[in-house]
């Protein structure tokens, strides 16, 4: 509606603009007696609006400009984003990868301490790179052995209290029912000093 009556009023001031040239044009006819006529006034109006015009096109080249620098800059923060998270992401999958291929070493070596901590580990950024990974069920199946083993062997796990934090934390953050037991062998049983 706003456009439509924008269009109105523009066609109706210029249809006004013409008549008035068209009456002037006609009450001052040329003649050399007088200083100025009515071509020297159709000049000046039409100078006038060639300044005008010129005005108007410096502007929108201004404006455009100002709005492809800001839309090319949300394009570039939209990319370094994306670049990050992808980036981030992949950064998972290698340290996931890293602390399982760690752990299978240390459960071959019979290092069952380092190989629980590593397990949690990878299982965490499997995690974090996709929660639907088979890997991930690998990594509590091998921790549930390891527990049963230590249990029926009492074997013990000591360490520090913020690396015991940072396991249960690990866990909690895998948000799975079957890690419940991990949970609460990290609770119970690892001794902090």
């Amino acid at each position: 509606m706003k456009n439509s009556s924008n269009y109105i009023l523009w066609t109706i001031a210029l249809i006004s603009l013409l008549f008035s040239i068209i009456s002037l044009c006609n009450s001052y006819p040329r003649t050399s007696d007088f200083g100025f006529d009515y071509l020297g006034i159709i000049v000046g109006i039409l100078s006038f609006l060639v300044a005008f015009v010129t005005i108007i096109f410096g502007y929108n080249i201004y404006s455009l400009k100002k709005e492809l620098k800001n839309e090319v800059s949300k394009q570039i923060n939209n990319v370094e984003t994306k670049l990050k998270n992808e980036i981030e992401t992949l950064g998972n999958e290698v340290s996931g990868n890293m602390f399982f291929r760690i752990a299978e070493s240390e459960l071959k070596n019979k290092q069952y301490d380092l190989a629980f901590q590593n397990y949690i580990l990878a299982a965490y950024n499997f995690n974090m790179y996709d929660s639907n990974l088979s890997t991930i069920t690998v990594c509590i199946n091998r921790l549930k052995n390891i527990i049963k083993y230590m249990q029926l062997n009492n074997v013990t796990i000591s360490m520090f209290p913020d690396g015991k934090q940072d396991l249960l934390q690990y866990i909690i953050n895998l948000n799975r029912q079957d890690a419940n037991e991990i949970q609460d062998f990290i609770l119970k049983e690892i001794i902090t000093i």
